[in-house]
């Protein structure tokens, strides 16, 4: 294998980190939308790399650190940062408590995220991944915030205990020993299969409205669960 096709998967993992610090600077700028978009499009190139290792056989230990690197960034900072500025730095001026609370929150979320890449780097190869993996729980933090105004207004949820909640329960879900499936698994049961058949089917739900790219990511996190 020569070394331009061994690098490639690191060129999409560094794609991934790019989409992160990007999302990050236009989160900053006030520009939500493009914030969000960009931790959704990295979530697509973090599947690619390692798809296109698996198929030109080029995993390394290096491709895995960096790739660990670049989630934390992509989808445990960058989505901590778009719901702390977006959902609860507009509220914190009102109260001292709320602020320790917000802050304490937007931190959580990355530490658990940093000790589930840590957990996975040192755990043996198995068919199924141990707790929610990063990317499903920044890309539907990202997901969600696109959906989330229309979603307060029609079931009247209070934004700070709604999200507070969702946050927790996802930073948890990461730490958890729940186990969720691989994608390039063959030995799943009829029912994993139809499962993972309907996860296929909601991703074509986003193509009608993007408002709906949540919906993927809370079937896989519920995969698990169920």
């Amino acid at each position: 294998m020569n070394k331009s096709t061994s690098t490639l998967p690191s060129i999409f993992t560094l794609l991934n980190l790019s989409l992160g610090v990007l999302s990050i600077l236009y989160t900053i700028q006030g520009n939500f939308l493009i914030g969000a978009f960009s931790i959704l499009l990295a979530t697509l190139s973090d599947s690619l790399d390692g798809f296109v290792a698996r198929k030109i056989r080029a995993e390394s230990t290096f491709g895995k650190e960096l790739d660990s690197l670049a989630d934390l960034t992509s989808f445990g900072i960058a989505p901590s940062i778009l719901i702390y500025l977006k959902y609860f730095s507009p509220i914190l001026p009102t109260s001292i408590y709320l602020h320790v609370w917000g802050v304490l929150i937007t931190m959580f979320f990355p530490i658990c995220g940093a000790i589930r890449l840590a957990r996975f780097n040192i755990s043996p190869p198995s068919q199924n991944f141990t707790g929610l993996p990063i990317p499903a729980a920044g890309g539907f933090l990202a997901a969600l915030s696109l959906s989330y105004p229309k979603l307060k207004s029609t079931f009247f949820l209070i934004p700070n205990i709604c999200l507070t909640f969702i946050i927790l329960s996802l930073s948890i879900l990461m730490v958890s020993n729940l186990t969720y499936p691989k994608y390039k698994r063959k030995d799943l049961s009829s029912k994993g299969k139809s499962r993972l058949y309907l996860l296929f089917l909601s991703c074509l739900l986003p193509l009608f409205n993007y408002k709906l790219l949540f919906l993927p990511f809370l079937l896989y996190i519920l995969f698990g669960i169920i």
